[in-house]
């Protein structure tokens, strides 16, 4: 894995809801996701979602990073949460940062994979994940739809060969026991968050003619893509993308084909990241963040949605 450091030996725990208040063990489960890709001006596929990296043991299949981590007594670890991108930029990477454990989630791509560097997920058009972080995104056509931005979970979609519709986004992770957000998130069809889902890709823009539907943003709060005229029921001016919903690290949603913005001034910006550090125990064994005991019964989670300190207090 890129980008990740060093860690405590020792197996991590079975999940399960059973196991509330059975006593803290010394391990701590995390996740971190980066900000998401936005998706471009006209004629733009979707933005790829910001990396997620987990290290835990949750029994559902979670393609986890790793075992759930022995953090170092006394210590305090650095909370860097990345933003989503904006005019027709990448995310921003989150981390996790201190003695003896060094974690970083990787920006999404900027639609069409445009900017520079490694990425979680890639943007519409074909732009490249990361390998444990995030997928591809999905192809685009010429004078068609436009591809899908890569997800946490799996490849964008691509354009629709038979017509204009823009391509899907990539499907995020789900953590049930981390369902700490709600609501759609703006614009539909946005892809779900509630239950625990992050990390979508962005549906890709609609093209001129025919059915030239945007693509639908991905299960983990993905930005939908905009409309081609024939479908926005207005001839001649197709519609924005949407934009991601935040703390999801979803994609942006492409821009249909004959909307007048151009120039990355699209509104279909990437969602912001977040970071969750969670643990079995029956009191409080950290500081930092905004600690819930609700979400998960038996368990303390710290969440971060913007930068801070965790502090291991024992």
């Amino acid at each position: 894995m890129p980008l990740i450091g060093t860690f405590g030996t020792g197996s991590a725990k079975s999940f399960g809801f059973s196991r509330a208040g059975s006593g803290f063990d010394g391990k701590f489960e995390l996740l971190v996701v980066a900000g998401g890709g936005a998706g471009g001006a006209k004629r733009t596929p979707g933005g790829g979602a910001g990396g997620l990296v987990y290290y835990g043991s949750n029994t559902t299949p979670k393609t986890p990073n790793g075992a759930a981590l022995l953090l170092t007594k006394g210590t305090s670890y650095t909370v860097s949460v990345g933003g989503g991108g904006t005019a027709n930029a990448s995310g921003v990477d989150s981390s996790f940062i201190g003695t003896g454990t060094s974690i970083t989630a990787l920006k999404g791509a900027v639609s069409g994979s445009g900017g520079s560097g490694t990425f979680g997920s890639g943007g519409g058009g074909s732009g490249a994940g990361t390998l444990g972080q995030g997928f591809a995104g999905g192809t685009s056509g010429g004078g068609t739809g436009y591809g899908g931005g890569g997800g946490a979970g799996g490849l964008g979609g691509n354009f629709n060969t038979a017509g204009t519709q823009g391509g899907s986004g990539g499907v995020g992770l789900r953590y049930p026991e981390f369902s700490v957000l709600t609501g759609a998130g703006t614009g539909k069809p946005n892809g779900v968050v509630t239950g625990g889902w992050f990390a979508g890709g962005g549906g890709g823009g609609g093209e001129t003619n025919g059915n030239g539907a945007g693509g639908v943003g991905g299960s983990g709060g993905g930005g939908a893509g905009g409309y081609g005229p024939y479908a926005n029921g207005a001839a001649g001016s197709g519609t924005l993308g949407n934009p991601a919903t935040t703390n999801t690290g979803g994609g942006g949603g492409g821009t249909s084909d004959l909307h007048a913005v151009d120039g990355g001034r699209s509104n279909g910006f990437g969602g912001s990241g977040i970071v969750i550090v969670s643990y079995n125990s029956t009191k409080a064994r950290g500081t930092g963040g905004t600690i819930d005991t609700a979400t998960r019964p038996g368990w303390y989670l710290h969440v971060f949605t913007g930068g801070g300190t965790f502090t291991y207090t024992g």
